[in-house]
């Protein structure tokens, strides 16, 4: 339950600071994690987040999204996670977008880690 707050303490606080930036953002690109971790593909209607562990990509979100200016929630592909062993099992995943980062909570262990991720250009 502790864990659960904190969440969406966080996301809150990212949904209230982005929404003083209301330019459109385009996701669809190439993003990666500040420590290079997690890399994520966007394509207009899914996304993919590989996490990089001892030099090998492992599948971790793959699912498609519905987004609005700042924020989107992507619902996870089902037939394209159920084999997967280091996939997140979660039915949907909030994504925030702010100050050319997108951000989302991994959970491991039971914690919770903010993500944040910038587009490679």
């Amino acid at each position: 339950m502790k864990h659960a707050v904190v969440m969406l303490i966080l996301m809150g606080v990212l949904m209230f600071a982005t929404q003083a930036d209301a330019r459109p953002v385009s996701y669809v690109g190439n993003w990666k994690s500040n420590d290079g971790t997690f890399t994520a593909v966007v394509k207009k209607d899914e996304i993919k987040i590989h996490m990089h562990v001892d030099g090998h990509a492992l599948l971790y979100w793959d699912g498609s999204f519905h987004k609005n200016a700042h924020d989107f929630t992507s619902w996870r592909s089902v037939t394209g996670t159920e084999d997967c062993v280091f996939c997140s099992k979660d039915r949907a995943k909030s994504f925030t977008y702010q100050e050319g980062q997108l951000h989302f909570l991994f959970k491991l262990n039971g914690r919770y880690n903010l993500i944040s991720m910038k587009k490679v250009k």
